[in-house]
């Protein structure tokens, strides 16, 4: 069975089941049903549309308010529209830190953490530890 086969198959149960559907709908409802329903529908739209129209009317009030200008004869002044003027120095940039040769102790103080505040025997065993692991790897 080849693909042409295949789509006429497929074409012939699409045409029998749009065909089944509509012999169905017809009989279901007669001519004057179906001109029944699309005037029924038809009122509704129209009364759905001057409902809303009726409600938009009554919300603004009924007064009119006065339409705001198209423009305005005011004159923008130019320091609403342009920038000030960069002052004609900037200021130096560093890029890096000079290094210092040696640190005072003010310096390491904000640095410098106590490790027997936190646990410094835990911290003296891992790393004898990891000191003895290395030396035992050495020849």
């Amino acid at each position: 069975m080849g693909l042409g086969d295949k789509a006429e198959g497929l074409k012939f149960a699409v045409s029998n089941l749009t065909g089944s559907v509509f012999i169905r709908v017809k009989t279901l409802f007669s001519r004057k049903d179906v001109l029944i329903l699309i005037a029924v529908f038809a009122f509704l739209g129209v009364l759905s549309v001057v409902s809303t129209i009726i409600f938009v009317k009554v919300s603004q009030g009924g007064a009119k308010k006065p339409a705001a200008p198209l423009f305005r004869a005011d004159k923008i002044s130019g320091e609403d529209i342009f920038l000030p003027n960069e002052p004609d120095f900037l200021p130096e940039v560093l890029f890096e830190q000079e290094q210092k040769k040696q640190w005072t102790q003010d310096d390491a103080e904000q640095y410098w953490t106590d490790p027997r505040e936190f646990g410094g025997e835990l911290l003296q065993e891992k790393m004898s530890g990891i000191i003895d692991k290395i030396m035992e790897r050495i020849p």
